[in-house]
């Protein structure tokens, strides 16, 4: 704002007259002058005031200029920006809007490319393990007493099920064996038996192939209850066991030495 700017905002009066009660008048003017371009287009008043008088009067700049014993005076008819204020407390957050429709599928991006080839992992037990070395021509029992046909060693690296099979022959061998007994049975690494398989029993007769009976079994391990009786199925923890194919006369029906042929057994890993 220029001096004279200045003045004219501190009201000053001269002659008696007030200065503020001339621009009032001189508003009314410039309302009736509808057709005068004021405020010009930057927004400036420009007014003439007389120094004898005390008279102010607004004018059209760009058209008319004060005349002699004049002042012009010019003032913005908006002020200047003031400074930015503080910045207002954070106000409360307002509700949720409804969630908005779903939108439509996008379309399928390109297809990546393939990922690199995995690490290998360890490797699992045998899953077959065949009765090699068990092929026993012949097994005399003695007094018809259980005995061990043949056995395997396992090894697991994971928790499994067993699946066990095996088979023989028995023969009377001129005794008085009337019935022959199959069983088999998992021991631990402690020699504990863990679990087992149900019987297979062969009753022979006098026309009975020459006295001989062929017997097979083949069972998923069971664990072994207090009274030999079959349980659930047996998970052999990760560890070392051995499988046993086991042979017997049955009680009472039995005596002497009968013999066991051509035993064989094998066993299969299954799920838990």
């Amino acid at each position: 704002m220029s001096s004279t700017e200045t003045q004219w905002s501190t009201r000053l009066t001269r002659g008696g007259v007030n200065i503020g009660a001339a621009f009032g008048l001189a508003t009314l003017l410039v309302a009736g002058l509808a057709w005068a371009t004021i405020p010009d287009a930057g927004g400036t008043i420009h007014a003439c005031y007389s120094r004898s008088g005390g008279t102010l009067r607004v004018i059209d700049a760009s058209v008319t200029t004060c005349k002699q014993g004049e002042t012009s005076l010019s003032w913005k008819s908006q002020g200047e920006t003031g400074p930015a204020g503080p910045t207002g407390a954070t106000g409360v957050a307002g509700p949720a809007g409804p969630t908005g429709p779903q939108g439509p599928t996008g379309i399928q991006g390109a297809i990546g490319p393939t990922g690199p080839q995995g690490v290998a992992g360890p490797a699992g037990a045998d899953a077959i393990s065949g009765g090699s070395g068990l092929d026993i021509p012949q097994l005399v029992l003695t007094g018809c007493t259980e005995s061990t046909a043949g056995s395997l060693d396992i090894t697991l690296l994971s928790p499994a099920k067993i699946y066990a099979s095996g088979r023989g022959s028995y023969q009377r061998n001129g005794t008085a064996l009337r019935s022959g007994v199959l069983r088999m049975e998992l021991v631990d690494a402690t020699d504990t038996v863990v679990a087992h398989s149900s019987r297979s029993v062969g009753t022979l007769s006098d026309n009975t192939d020459n006295g001989r009976v062929t017997l097979s079994i083949g069972d998923v391990m069971q664990i072994r209850q207090p009274d030999f009786s079959l349980g659930p199925d047996y998970v052999a923890p990760a560890g070392s066991y051995t499988l046993r194919l086991q042979i017997s006369g049955s009680d009472g029906l039995c005596s002497g030495n009968p013999v066991f042929n051509f035993a064989a057994m094998s066993y299969l890993l299954v799920g838990e």
